[in-house]
């Protein structure tokens, strides 16, 4: 008998190891910003946080298309816009599990802060929401 794998355990087959958490359907940093963004969806003051969509995997025509567009490796996955006391806006690079901090990402981080952004590395959902909301001084 054959047996039929799920969506995610096809991507998981095709992806490079350790590379799971990047696919939708399996326990991943894409599962956990979507919960980020359904829990934000109930504080207006979070109506404009966005995603970046730099990273991922991608057909190598599309990921050609973005560049063009200019898509730049490194860049941290959210932003909220929002300035508070002590910068311009905050910036969130989302992980799963044990997710390391690329290099490209590191120059990102630190160039940022140069310029008066937060930045933090999140590994879960609920790490983004405390984040966002010491941020944000508890005003959400």
């Amino acid at each position: 008998m054959t047996k039929h794998l799920t969506l995610g355990e096809v991507l998981i087959k095709r992806s490079k190891p350790g590379s799971a958490r990047t696919f939708p359907g399996t326990s991943s940093e894409f599962n956990e910003q979507k919960k980020l963004f359904e829990w934000a969806s109930h504080f207006p003051k979070l109506k404009f946080m966005f995603h970046i969509p730099n990273g991922g995997y991608r057909q190598q025509r599309h990921g050609a298309f973005m560049k063009m567009l200019g898509t730049k490796p490194g860049v941290p996955d959210i932003f909220l816009p929002i300035p508070n006391e002590k910068s311009n806006g905050l910036f969130i690079e989302m992980k799963y599990f044990n997710g390391r901090v690329a290099p490209s990402q590191k120059e990102y981080i630190d160039f940022l802060t140069q310029n008066n952004y937060q930045c933090s590395v999140c590994y879960s959902c609920d790490e983004a929401i405390k984040t966002i909301t010491d941020y944000l001084g508890g005003q959400l």
